[in-house]
């Protein structure tokens, strides 16, 4: 009897990544989890739904492929080139994108929950109802790209640029961004309550029906800066029309 029992109990403790083929060409569902690919070339193929959990990929060039419903969670993307990639509804969660480019990239509705992005330049992506709770973006250069509907709760964005980046309708919610250039952004209808915005600069950003409750204002440029029906640090709610000054 015990003979019959041993091998189902061997299955059992079979962890996923045991069935991880890292010699396995590039093709959707692809599996290398813990592989390591560093510096691998992986430009224009495709890997959507390809799991790539907690892989090596540092310095690997992504350009044009696609990476749709990929599992990248923890995995290490430090310096990688993902310029140009399709991954709608990818993970990220707690993956590693240090010096990370992004630009020109196609990812709404992706996962990026505690993930590090410190010094990675996201220009002119699209990112729209992406999650990027508890997230490292410090250093980032995020300007001219879609947050829109995005969460950002809790994310560290000092010394972030965000120059003409669209964050309406963005939860924010306790997030830094203290010393961040958020000139000319859209945070219409953002939600901003809590967050330290000390230092930051908003010249000319957009923050109609904005909600800053609570939020720190020490020191932050708000020149130009469209105020109209956004609710203040001391909960008053600015006139429509307010521009720079919240009356």
């Amino acid at each position: 009897m015990r003979l019959q029992i041993l091998p189902i109990t061997i299955l059992t403790l079979i962890s996923s990544h045991s069935f991880a083929d890292c010699s396995a060409s590039a093709t959707p569902r692809v599996n290398w989890e813990f592989c390591d690919k560093q510096s691998a070339n992986l430009s224009s193929v495709d890997l959507r739904e390809a799991v790539l959990k907690k892989a090596n990929l540092s310095k690997a060039n992504f350009e044009n492929s696609r990476l749709s419903d990929a599992d990248l969670g923890f995995t290490k993307l430090d310096n990688a080139n993902l310029n140009r990639i399709k991954a709608k509804k990818s993970r990220f969660v707690g993956a590693h994108l240090e010096k990370a480019s992004i630009n020109n990239a196609y990812l709404p509705h992706s996962n990026f929950s505690r993930a590090n992005l410190n010094n990675a330049t996201i220009i002119q992506s699209n990112l729209s109802n992406s999650n990027f709770y508890n997230a490292n973006l410090e250093n980032t250069n995020i300007s001219d790209s879609d947050f829109s509907n995005a969460t950002l709760e809790q994310s560290s964005m000092t010394k972030i640029s965000a120059k003409n980046t669209n964050f309406s309708k963005a939860k924010l919610n306790n997030a830094n961004m203290e010393f961040g250039d958020f000139s000319g952004a859209d945070f219409s209808k953002a939600k901003l309550d809590s967050a330290l915005l000390n230092d930051a600069n908003f010249s000319h950003a957009n923050l109609e029906g904005a909600d800053l409750q609570s939020a720190e204002i020490v020191n932050t440029i708000f020149t130009g800066a469209k105020l109209g029906n956004a609710i203040w640090p001391n909960h008053k709610r600015c006139r429509p029309g307010s521009i720079g000054v919240c009356k």
